[in-house]
């Protein structure tokens, strides 16, 4: 089980993320740092957990359509590899830079083309086909391309964020996560509030269908106890922020 550190970032400093009330998020008070500032918080994080992944949640970009630039350079800075989510509605704008892969969430992105290279490809969903709640057409045969390959410019290796709130699906399209190499299941209402896990059967559900996800959750998270719960289901990986911030080790 991986844990992913996430860190949120308003008007150039981290804030404290709660129940995705984006517009009420205070600076960050942390036991781990004094500091506000991305790289700092970044750097307790990853030396708290020794990941190699890190999570941003870049606010500016979300809400005002105004992505800050200065977040791509932390994966060079950190060493490590970066999750960026800028709220992508398209892939106008987005700035390619090395070990940064490009948040594709279901909230944000509109009804345009998947700017994908190919789907990847199972060898259980070649045998028995799948169906599922996010896109119930077939799977294509195996090697043949993407509808949307070649249609705008290509992510290279886009994550999917299925963005839940309260339990229901944030999405301006279908969804197929046989598209993806690693998809997340997120409900932003269960972030910061230390309730518990709400993603657990759409974990499940995912796990069972799409077997060759690197599958990761988060929101909710509050001990090991919740860890070796996703882990039993087949989960990869978690995001974590508040929990670390409060002192919990993992």
């Amino acid at each position: 089980m991986r844990i992913i550190p996430v860190i949120d970032v308003k008007d150039g400093i981290v804030v404290r993320a709660v129940a995705g009330r984006r517009e009420l998020y205070l600076p960050l008070r942390s036991r781990l740092t004094q500091s506000v500032e991305p790289f700092d918080v970044a750097r307790a994080l990853l030396d708290a957990t020794g990941a190699k992944e890190l999570y941003i949640a870049d606010l500016d970009g979300l809400m005002r359509g105004e992505p800050n630039g200065a977040l791509l350079e932390l994966a060079e800075r950190l060493n490590v590899e970066l999750w960026l989510d800028v709220g992508l509605k398209n892939t106008d704008g987005w700035e390619a830079a090395p070990g940064v892969r490009p948040i594709l969430a279901t909230e944000t992105w509109g009804n345009y083309p998947l700017p994908l290279r190919e789907r990847v490809v199972c060898e259980a969903d070649r045998v028995r086909g799948y169906s599922n709640t996010l896109d119930p057409s077939p799977r294509p045969e195996a090697g043949r391309p993407s509808p949307s390959r070649g249609e705008g410019e290509i992510l290279n290796r886009p994550i999917l964020s299925l963005d839940y709130f309260s339990g229901v699906l944030r999405t301006h399209r279908e969804w197929n996560p046989a598209d993806f190499a690693t998809a997340i299941v997120l409900d932003t209402a269960a972030v910061g509030v230390g309730e518990g896990l709400r993603t657990i059967y759409e974990c499940i559900e995912l796990r069972q269908q799409f077997r060759h996800l690197d599958l990761i959750t988060g929101g909710g998270v509050r001990n090991r106890d919740d860890l070796r719960d996703l882990e039993d289901i087949g989960v990869n990986g978690v995001l974590i922020a508040s929990a670390l911030h409060d002192g919990m080790m993992f």
